[in-house]
């Protein structure tokens, strides 16, 4: 079978839609002339926002391989009576009428589901028009604009009766149109018997009603090979808030009525509407329920394409020829007993036996057909490998890994593994995309502290602190960080003091080093090690040279006993770093420290040299924009537009490169309407009319997440300012509002002007006291109008040129 439209599995008799597991009837015409494209296209659109008994619905539509082609869902054909299927029939035609599509012979061939002459319950046909649901479109702004790399995940929730099987069908279509390739979880044989389908392919792996939890095997084999953004869309029917999150909202009364068509004939009148949308309590299924059936028993027969089963077509994962099939325990056991030996040879300091055991025993457990065993110790041995400072052979051996596992346990460990790999050899961005799917699969109340703790130090690698507190800030919330002393949570409050010591904020960078150095075992070297580290940095910035020398002790002693190489040489670095902020620094050490370093990998060298050479705290560079320096870019942004609506624009687009947003609108209050824009456009505005209407500043998480600050002056809300993110990206809440704050308070002399104080003069030869009307007069009325509208006294002094005209202003 081959792959068409980017979503489709065809062959010569049968067409499989990889979005959702089932067969599906795929009609393909030649390339037709351009005005019947623009028809067909007008006429499945219409077609795809409708039910109706008799439509079969319409999964996709549109142009693939220079030909057109429709997906219809596979439907039995209708068991009703003839006098029923006549007044279907006729009940159709009305409805098409109304929603202004005529069928043609062709069209009603491929869209019109047939009946057959069967007795059944008495039914009602029933139009609808699908309304706009706000999970949706949030769900579809995350696809189109612009996100982090790696699995972004997505949870659509919704009862019963409330339209996510509909839900699924919209986004999958979406997903298509957006560039991804839409796969069903439980088509993942198929794509591991074929790899060439998702080869270098932006995947959404579509979850439906699924129990696992765990990460798509085929979203971690993608996250691995490359930094696109993938994503993983789940359905489910319990209620799921938080990160992520497009729970389907139940739908108001006038939605619900305005979904409804009303047939002179067989009705629905507004009495039984109204009836049926009371008993519904906004669950767009229980509303069809009670208007089709005209008895209590369920008719199945009219809306089946919602209740379809799943026709899932599998089939067997070719044999890998390279495994050999023996007995399930044929040294088995004796191998991982060699592993288990490999592993305390690392804990000894024996790398150079460990590793030769650890390749050998892998390789054996592979041809023996325990490929999660082999994989776990392809893991060990690239762990081993990136501690020995080879991040080459490392990320060999994750991909080997890569190759054999299936655990969703060994694939989390390749997944960082990988990422360590790649930022010991330079690869920053591609490092962040294993990290982000690794966190995509981590449960709402329990961060992985293990992959954020990583993606926080290659993000500060990259001098973006803000995000790297961003990455922990759940970790910061987690309850149950203060109740262990586990290493990896005593590095992550290590990591958490250095970020706060990045951002300035020294007195909470130091309270967290010592919980980390209280609460780190002594047995744990390496976490030991890190915990030193972060306190010897405060003390460094204070200047307290003799607990910087007793932490560097500490330090250093528990580096050593780590047994790592590259550990124990940035221990050396810092600790010689923090003597130099204190004015005792050997330059003997130092370069011999320099010389060392060159035999590293080349980040971890670049690492070393830019602590030693580094300048004094005093002299460093501050990479994080301070509110004066952010507020002084706005206003140079307003003086250098040419108009009021080209400063607007500019701004918005600032804010949008800023905050990392994928959406930035200006509102006025009076008129409500947007005034300025910047990324994709959105229509759901009811955050924005919270705040318009007095209220405070909004923010809102989900799928994709909000904030709405008002634009204020003279003490009332002239307007506000808007933006949305993709989930995964967006900054904490104190920095967007701060940022948000000062550009409001920039933009409100702008915004003020959609409602100005006075009446503008009416039209003259010279509507005021200045003479003149030509350009350069033009261009003095609109900079002193522009000028009073400042909400403070304004000085205006004007000078003349040997020219005739005004030629300058002083504001």
């Amino acid at each position: 079978m081959r792959l068409f439209g980017d979503r489709f599995l065809v062959d010569d008799e049968d067409a499989l839609d990889l979005a959702s597991g089932e067969r599906v009837r795929l009609t393909i015409d030649e390339a037709p002339a351009r005005e019947v494209i623009r028809d067909r296209e007008a006429a499945c659109s219409e077609l795809a926002g409708i039910r109706h008994p008799l439509l079969v619905p319409i999964v996709d539509f549109g142009l693939a391989e220079g030909r057109w082609f429709e997906a219809h869902v596979q439907t039995m054909a209708l068991r009703s009576t003839r006098d029923e299927s006549r007044s279907a029939a006729l009940h159709l035609v009305r409805f098409m009428r109304a929603r202004g599509v005529i069928f043609s012979g062709e069209m009603a061939a491929r869209h019109v589901r047939p009946a057959v002459n069967a007795p059944t319950p008495g039914w009602r046909p029933l139009g609808l028009r699908l309304v706009w649901r706000r999970a949706i479109d949030a769900v579809r702004a995350a696809m189109e604009a612009h996100g982090p790399p790696g699995v972004t995940r997505i949870t659509v929730t919704g009862p019963c009766g409330s339209g996510l099987r509909t839900a699924r069908v919209v986004l999958s279509r979406a997903a298509r149109l957006a560039g991804f390739l839409p796969i069903d979880r439980r088509v993942e044989d198929w794509m591991r018997g074929d790899p060439a389908l998702a080869a270098g392919r932006h995947l959404c792996v579509i979850d439906w009603l699924s129990s696992d939890h765990s990460l798509p095997l085929t979203l971690s084999i993608a996250a691995a090979a490359s930094s696109r953004r993938h994503l993983w869309m789940r359905f489910c029917r319990e209620h799921v808030t938080g990160e992520g999150s497009a729970p389907l909202e139940p739908l108001t009364v006038p939605e619900m009525r305005t979904m409804i068509y009303h047939d002179a004939e067989l009705g629905p009148d507004s009495e039984e509407v109204d009836a049926a949308i009371a008993h519904a309590d906004g669950l767009p299924g229980r509303l069809i329920q009670s208007l089709t059936s005209t008895h209590n028993a369920r008719s199945a027969a009219v809306w089946v394409h919602e209740v379809a089963p799943d026709y899932l077509v599998t089939r067997p994962s070719p044999a890998a020829t390279s495994i050999r099939h023996a007995r399930a325990d044929a040294g088995v056991p004796r191998l991982e007993r060699v592993v288990e030996a490999a592993r305390a040879l690392v804990r000894r300091g024996r790398h150079a036996r460990a590793e030769r055991l650890l390749r050998r025993a892998s390789e054996a457990l592979a041809a023996r057909g325990a490929s999660d065993r082999a994989a776990s110790a392809a893991c060990d041995l690239g762990e081993l490998r990136l501690t020995r400072g080879r991040p080459g052979p490392a990320r060999e051996a994750f991909a080997r890994a890569r190759a054999w596992a299936a655990d969703p346990r060994v694939m989390r460990r390749m997944l960082i593994g990988t990422a360590c790999a790649m930022r010991d050899e330079g690869a920053l961005v591609d490092a962040e995309a294993p990290l982000r799917s690794v966190i995509a699969a981590e449960s709402h109340d329990r961060p992985d502290v293990h992959a954020r703790c990583v993606l926080a130090e290659v993000l500060m690698l990259r001098d973006e602190i803000d995000a790297a507190w961003q990455v922990m800030e759940p970790v910061a919330r987690s309850e149950h960080r203060g109740s262990t002393s586990d290493g990896l949570d005593v590095r992550a409050i290590a990591m958490l003091a250095e970020i706060h010591q990045r951002r300035g904020d020294l007195a909470k960078a130091a309270r967290l080093a010592a919980e980390a150095c209280r609460l780190a075992d002594p047995r744990d070297h390496r976490s030991t090690c890190e915990a030193q580290l972060a306190i010897l940095a405060i003390h460094a910035a204070l200047g307290n040279a003799a607990e910087v020398r007793r932490c560097a002790d500490l330090a250093m002693r528990a580096a050593r006993a780590a047994r790592s190489p590259v550990l124990r040489m940035f221990a050396a670095a810092r600790v010689c770093a923090a003597l130099a902020d204190c004015g005792t620094a050997a330059p003997s050490q130092v370069d011999r420290l320099l010389k060392a370093a060159s035999k590293l990998p080349p980040l971890q060298a670049s690492r070393i040299k830019t602590i030693l050479c580094r300048p004094s705290p005093v002299d460093a560079p501050t990479t994080r924009r301070s509110a004066i320096d952010l507020l002084e870019s706005f206003t140079e942004l307003l003086h250098e537009a040419g108009t009021d609506t080209a400063a607007l624009a500019a701004v918005a687009s600032r804010l949008a490169e800023i905050l990392c947003a994928a959406s930035v609108r200006i509102h006025s209050g009076s008129p409500r309407q947007t005034i300025a824009s910047a990324g994709r456009d959105w229509t759901d505005e009811r955050l924005v009319n919270r705040v318009l209407d007095g209220g405070a500043a909004e923010f809102r998480d989900g799928a994709a997440p909000e904030a709405v600050v008002a634009v204020r002056a003279g003490g009332a809300t002239i307007g506000c300012l808007a933006v949305r993110w993709v989930t995964g990206s967006p900054p904490s809440r104190e920095r967007a509002h701060e940022i948000l704050r000062l550009a409001a308070a920039a933009c409100a002399p702008l915004v003020r002007e959609i409602e100005p104080r006075r009446a503008r003069p009416g039209p003259g030869p010279h509507p005021d006291d200045l003479l003149g009307d030509g350009a350069s007069a033009d261009k003095l009325r609109d900079e002193i109008r522009r000028a009073s509208l400042a909400p403070y006294p304004v000085l205006i002094e004007g000078g003349i040129d040997p020219q005739p005209h005004p030629s300058f202003i002083e504001v």
